[in-house]
């Protein structure tokens, strides 16, 4: 009798721990069980093995916060076949905040250059840049900079030191090069459109009208802002001619600002056939530019954080 009750004591204890240590096991997500030695061994073998008999990988993440070295990584994954998939930045005011990121997917038809310049001075953008193109550059991306340098020769933008002050006055982008190493030949030629922001000024009306009567081969794709005093605003448009591209057909461009009604304004064209291309913040100013394309009509729902 004492051992049939024993038995019964051992089973109800056990069907009161059981439940409660695989909850815990599987409540406890954050540790990982622990593999037995030889468990690990053939993992870490079998790991090794599968690394060195792979191809490169596929993609390679690169992340800075010096812009030139970043340029310099960027180079060195384009001597291997690495080809800029997306690039970008993000950081605050202060000098030095700043990070820059790129994702490179393996190209095995080409091997790439990268390069970079900035022009402070609206007036010589378009020139700087077909200059660039002249020698086989393209646009891959555009990236907003707290400051850009006014010297001739673009050095290290860390090592060019500028005081605070200076930092808040004058904003702009780094335009983000690549050529494929060994082709020189010019593919791409650019135009820029421009419209002055401040008192009495239209801006929207500005850019709308130069796209309106931009040549049909040059396609607007990135907005883009220059502030380089007190008072002087401007916001363009980067428009992209492919020069292997023989013939293109006109399309129908929608560019505005907006301060409350941005989200509801972008929606409205979506109805009538247009789609996203390009969108730009600064401050509580947003702009869009929407082209018109074939298909169904879309809808955005725009996320602020």
């Amino acid at each position: 009798m004492k051992t049939i009750k024993f038995l019964l004591f051992i089973m109800s204890v056990s069907l009161w721990v059981l439940p409660t240590f695989i909850f815990a096991q599987s409540g406890n997500r954050n540790v990982p069980p622990s593999p037995t030695s030889d468990a690990n061994s053939v993992s870490n073998d079998k790991a090794k093995k599968s690394s060195d008999d792979q191809s490169p990988a596929k993609f390679q993440f690169i992340l800075s916060g010096k812009f030139t070295r970043y340029i310099e990584e960027l180079n060195k994954f384009g001597e291997l076949g690495y080809r800029v998939e997306r690039a970008f930045n993000y950081g605050g005011d202060a000098a030095g905040s700043q990070k820059f990121a790129a994702v490179l997917k393996l190209d095995t038809e080409d091997k790439f250059e990268y390069d970079w310049m900035t022009s402070p001075n609206k007036k010589f953008l378009e020139s700087r840049l077909n200059f660039k193109a002249e020698r086989g550059f393209s646009v891959v991306q555009i990236l907003p900079m707290t400051s850009c340098s006014d010297k001739d020769v673009e050095n290290d933008i860390e090592l060019s030191p500028v005081a605070e002050t200076l930092l808040r006055l004058t904003k702009g982008d780094v335009f983000l090069l690549e050529r494929p190493i060994g082709k020189v030949e010019k593919s791409k030629e650019y135009k820029v459109v421009f419209g002055k922001i401040g008192f009495g000024k239209n801006p929207t009306a500005e850019v709308q009208n130069a796209l309106d009567n931009a040549p049909t081969e040059f396609q607007p794709f990135k907005i883009l802002f220059n502030k380089s005093g007190t008072f002087d605003f401007t916001v363009s448009v980067l428009l992209e001619k492919n020069l292997k591209n023989e013939a293109a057909e006109k399309i129908q461009y929608r560019f505005f600002k907006d301060v409350n009604g941005f989200e509801k304004q972008v929606n409205s064209l979506a109805q009538e056939g247009f789609q996203l291309i390009a969108g730009r913040r600064i401050g509580l100013i947003k702009f869009a530019l929407l082209a018109k394309v074939p298909g169904d009509a879309v809808s955005y729902i725009l996320l602020d954080a």
